[in-house]
Parts: C-alpha cells; structure tokens; sequence
C-alpha cells in the first residue's frame, strides 16, 4: 500500500490540510486546495474513486465541489463514491450555493461525472480490494467526526481524522500497521491530539509507528524534537509504503 500525505498541516501552518491518498485511488479528507495541489503536483485526480470524510469542517471537505465539476466537465465514466458524514450532501449544496450561484442544478454533474455521494453513521464496506471501517471519535463539541482504517490483502492504514484520544484513536492504532494521527498542539486537548498524546500511544503499543498530520508550527518543531524513532513527521507529498 503506497500512502501519498497530500496535506500534514492545519489551518494555522503553511502546509495543505490534512489528507492522504492510497494507491492513488483513496483520498482521505479534501479540504480547501487540495484538488489543486494535486493536480500542481501532476497527480491524476480522475483516478481517484473513492474520498473519505472525516467530518464537517471547511478544512477537510470544502474542496468536494472542485473535483466534482472537474470530473463533470471531462464526463468522467469511471465511478467516484464520495462517503460523508449525515449532513454531507446538504452541506455540498450549499456551498454550490454560495460558490456558484448560476449552477441552477448542483447535481446534474453528479450525474454528469459519475459521481456518488453516500452518506454514513457507520461504515464498513468492501470496495474493490479494499476494507474501509469507520471509528467514531471525540473532536470535542463536533459531532460526529470519525476516523478509518483501510485495509487491503497486506497491510492496513489507520486514520484519525481531528480527535483527542479516545476509545477510537486507540482502537484505530491497535488495528492499523501504520497509523496517521492528528496532532494539533504540543499538548493535546478535548477535540485534538498533541505530541505528548502520539507518544502516549507509542508508549502504550510498542510495535506501532504513527506518522503525524494536521500539525501546527510548534507541535511540528516538537514532534520533531521527539526522542521516539517511531513518530514519523514528513512533508507534504512525502510518499511511504507499508
């Protein structure tokens, strides 16, 4: 399994939003500028058919109207299933609404592009080669927020999405060859994991590696001060495989 981090940061560093992608087929999370900084970096977003959202913040699906009218305008064939959160498909109408008031008809590039959206309490599906399970998981006073694990026949990835620990971190963790965890802050809080948090982790299951996302400056700067080898902190676009 090739893992592309499309973004490793927040809102509040320089780096894209935080988001990977699998094989070139799984896009985890598509925040604001993701879909143009994968096309800048001449990855071919027709091949994704499947995006996974985490929750319903502007930095991890406002992008989901670009590739939508992109894959409209060319008449994608192959199918691209968008899974969400309850509240995913209202939430893309009104940005067509706000974003393009002339669309009179958001989803008729939908159709259009091939494009599905399927919304989720609980997700567990095999899609092609792949087993995609969803974890609920505490991102403070927004609900719901989950994260995943995706699995094919050799390894599984495991993925936070914005939380604090939590039963679902861990579990996430537990479950996953490699796992790609929030760490906002220094210091972990309600709604999202610190450096301290990641090491805990670590510390609790010693044959694991967790790379870090959704960084800030100072909880970058310390995570890669960290005194564990196995927490990982990597660029924007960096590739590994597990």
């Amino acid at each position: 399994m090739k893992i592309k981090l499309t973004g490793t940061g927040s809102i509040t560093s320089m780096q894209n939003c935080a988001s990977c992608l699998i094989n070139e087929e799984i896009l985890i999370d598509c925040g604001n500028g993701i879909i143009k900084s994968l096309m800048k970096n001449s990855i071919d977003i027709y091949k994704i058919n499947i995006v996974l959202i985490t929750h319903l913040h502007a930095d991890h699906f406002f992008d989901l109207p670009f590739i939508i009218l992109l894959r409209s305008f060319r008449r994608v064939k192959e199918q691209l299933v968008i899974y969400g959160p309850k509240g995913l498909r209202k939430a893309i109408a009104l940005l067509f609404e706000v974003g393009y008031a002339d669309i009179e008809d958001w989803e008729e590039h939908l159709n259009n592009g091939n494009t599905l959206i399927m919304e989720y309490t609980e997700l567990d599906v095999a899609v092609n080669k792949y087993r995609i399970k969803s974890y609920e998981v505490n991102h403070g006073n927004f609900k719901p927020a989950y994260g995943f694990t995706v699995s094919d026949e050799q390894s599984i990835l495991g993925y936070s999405g914005d939380s604090g620990i939590c039963l679902g971190v861990e579990e996430i963790v537990k479950k996953s060859d490699l796992a790609i965890m929030d760490c906002s802050f220094p210091q972990g809080v309600e709604a999202h994991m610190g450096v301290n948090d990641l090491e805990r982790l670590l510390n609790q299951y010693d044959d694991k590696e967790i790379v870090a996302t959704h960084m800030s400056s100072e909880s970058r700067k310390l995570a890669l001060s960290s005194n564990n080898e196995r927490l990982i902190v990597l660029e924007d676009m960096f590739e590994i495989e597990i």
